[in-house]
């Protein structure tokens, strides 16, 4: 690691004190020195990151733990619901769609099953 090179960190100007971190620690850091400057978030705030924040389920913990609302990029493949039955975003996506759908869903062939969205309103 390029931090372990303390003479490389010294002819960059990098503090003894700083060293490696990932850039989703690094943006925490970030995040947590800016918003004591913002007590009340302006409306539609949003934090907003790509997927090397979106696979970081600490990430999106610490935006959770700061009440911050956030959108992130993840992978197709990424797996949610930390529990038995873990299921993958595009699984997710697809049986969202489906349920919002009065089409057949499904894996392919053989393999569809018909979902009908209720378009009935409450009274």
């Amino acid at each position: 690691m390029w931090t372990d090179d303390r003479e490389r960190c010294a002819a960059a100007y990098v503090p003894e004190t700083v060293g490696f971190a990932t850039k989703p620690r690094l943006a925490e850091k970030m995040i947590d020195r800016v918003l004591p400057e913002f007590p009340e978030l302006p409306e539609n705030t949003w934090l907003a990151a790509d997927e090397v924040y979106g696979r970081d389920g600490a990430f999106r913990s610490f935006a959770e733990s700061r009440q911050l609302p956030y959108v992130v990029n993840v992978s197709s493949a990424q797996t949610v619901l930390p529990r038995p039955g873990w299921r993958r975003i595009d699984k997710l996506a697809a049986a969202s769609a489906c349920a919002r759908s009065s089409r057949a869903c499904g894996r392919g062939p053989g393999h569809s099953a018909a979902v009908r969205a209720s378009t009935k309103s409450q009274s």
